[in-house]
């Protein structure tokens, strides 16, 4: 899933999308402020989600991701 990497390896690494908004009913983008992260096999691949900060653009972000299958991966 991803790039093959685990969310806690950060930028360069592991996937990511940032900003994230969704389209409320009328059609308008608003901010997603409260994302639960949530994994079904977090020894597969996991999610770590990161709120707005202050003084930057980026919104919620969060890093997603895992090398899928692997010895203690099992499906």
């Amino acid at each position: 899933m991803g790039r093959g990497h685990f969310p806690h390896e950060g930028y360069g690494k592991a996937s990511y999308f940032y900003h994230v908004q969704y389209a409320d009913q009328p059609g308008s983008f608003k901010d997603a402020t409260s994302l639960i992260p949530y994994a079904t096999k977090p020894l597969c691949y996991d999610i770590i989600v990161f709120p707005p900060r202050e003084g930057t653009s980026y919104g919620t972000n969060f890093f997603y991701g895992g090398p899928g299958y692997s010895s203690s991966c099992q499906t």
